[in-house]
């Protein structure tokens, strides 16, 4: 190495500007930390603080009007309160004093419409985010269903003409007794909570409706064969219309019941 040449390697040299410089600079990691989400964001998310709700009191759940509160879906199959509504319905937000916005859902791109002078629309989730203030509270705000739905305990939305009306028994069995029927559909709980539905294939045909004398509801798959299903004492089965069709149902107090529906044809 006795043709090394010091000079012509400044890279090595302690003096070469910018080679083993004393640090200057602080650490980014603080920088460069990702950020919890804002209290606008929880509350959006259905985890935000409690507020009062303004357009709660008075309202009438027989027309469907729902005082809107912050929520978190556990379930996508579920139908969602907001974001499911269907066509038609209105809903209306306290954005400040004397400031009240109402907005209609509409078979639009945007899913939502206002109702001001220039029909402003808007996207579902724009809609509802605005709904929140920045500490997370929801802003006062009133959900009304559209004609011909209702809103369930759930959120669940219902067409008012498969809601349940119930019906006498004198009805029941003049509807029933010595029709011909087709089964619509058949569900049953059990007391571990199971449930079970689906119409057995000996079932899905024509079916042949007895009130007998001893006060029983039965039915059979062939007009002198053997009774099909369970025999139903009318007098304790819970019996409605629904759209047309008949339901009835029986509930145990020990969890079980079950629902069977018929369409007199």
């Amino acid at each position: 190495m006795s043709t090394f040449d010091e000079s012509l390697h400044p890279r090595g040299q302690a003096g070469n500007p910018g080679q083993f410089a004393t640090k200057t600079n602080d650490a980014p990691a603080a920088e460069l930390e990702r950020p919890g989400p804002t209290p606008k964001q929880l509350g959006i998310l259905g985890l935000g603080p409690d507020a009062p709700n303004v357009l709660a009191e008075p309202f009438d759940a027989e027309r469907g009007e729902r005082p809107m509160r912050p929520y978190l879906p556990l379930c996508s199959a579920d139908d969602d309160e907001f974001f499911d509504t269907p066509k038609g319905a209105k809903l209306s937000v306290v954005y400040g004093a004397g400031d009240v916005r109402t907005y209609r859902k509409a078979d639009h791109e945007f899913g939502w419409v206002g109702d001001d002078e220039h029909r402003t629309p808007m996207e579902a989730g724009e809609l509802w985010a605005s709904m929140f203030n920045d500490d997370g509270t929801m802003r006062s705000a009133m959900l009304s269903a559209p004609n011909g739905y209702l809103i369930g305990d759930s959120g669940y939305w219902t067409p008012t003409a498969q809601v349940d009306k119930p019906i006498g028994a004198t009805e029941a069995i003049a509807r029933l007794d010595g029709k011909r029927a087709r089964m619509v559909s058949k569900s049953a709980t059990f007391t571990t909570g199971q449930r079970n539905d689906g119409i057995e294939p000996a079932l899905q045909g024509v079916l042949h409706l007895e009130c007998g004398s001893d006060g029983y509801f039965r039915y059979r798959s062939a007009p002198q064969g053997n009774h099909s299903g369970r025999a139903q004492l009318i007098a304790g089965a819970e019996i409605a219309d629904r759209n047309g069709d008949i339901v009835i149902r029986h509930t145990a107090g020990d969890g079980y019941g079950w629902e069977e529906v018929f369409r007199v044809i």
